[in-house]
């Protein structure tokens, strides 16, 4: 039985975490593409910090690779610890014979306005001396109210063709964070990234943009 647990409370907790977001995607394919597939991408994730450069390009190069493509994060192929030359980078990416590059980037943060009921708790204390039974309670009331929050993050994502730098397909990430009634949710920051990044390459498979090994 212990065992069985042990299986089975991982899965159900990414579940659960899976059900606090929730993401919509809108794209659009350059039809000149129309027969087009690319199995060897770099990905570029373009944000400010870092340690999210490294996490949302990891997460898209991981679901590339389920879908059976070939791909790469430009931290690992080009870290950014200095400037490189043109001469450089085109050694680099000849180097891993891509034939596509996609670049995703944050577009923005949406807040909205919960209202949250008023909770009542209470507790209650027991003691007993002898054949006496006395007891006392104590109601603590919290005050509900309007609260802001983070309600969705906008995502945009380019897949350009290497040899000639065109555009090919373009997708717009829209991820919802679920609250409960008491304006509680269970997703974090990487739930969120993850949800889009699954999305936006399921995006470019439903596309037949994706060519396997």
């Amino acid at each position: 039985m212990k065992r069985s647990l042990l299986i089975t409370a991982p899965l159900s907790l990414a579940l659960v975490l899976a059900a606090c977001v929730s993401t919509n995607i809108a794209s659009f394919k350059d039809p000149k593409f129309r027969d087009a597939s690319f199995g060897r991408i770099l990905v570029i994730a373009n944000y400010e910090r870092f340690e999210t450069v490294q996490k949302v390009e990891s997460m898209v190069v991981e679901e590339l690779q389920i879908q059976g493509a070939y791909a790469i994060p430009n931290h690992k192929l080009l870290p950014p610890l200095r400037t490189y030359t043109d001469d450089e980078k085109r050694d680099a990416f000849i180097g891993e014979k891509l034939d596509a590059y996609i670049i995703v980037s944050p577009v923005g943060v949406n807040n909205a306005d919960l209202y949250l009921p008023s909770i009542s708790s209470t507790r209650a204390k027991v003691s007993a001396y002898g054949d006496r039974i006395s007891g006392s309670s104590t109601t603590v009331t919290t005050s509900g109210g309007k609260r802001n929050v983070v309600s969705s993050v906008d995502t945009q994502a380019e897949l350009y063709e290497f040899q000639t730098g065109n555009i090919v397909w373009k997708g717009e990430a829209n991820t919802e964070i679920h609250y409960n009634a008491y304006g509680q949710t269970f997703a974090g920051v990487d739930n969120v990234l993850r949800s889009f990044c699954f999305n936006i390459v399921d995006e470019l498979q439903k596309n037949s943009l994706l060519k396997n090994k």
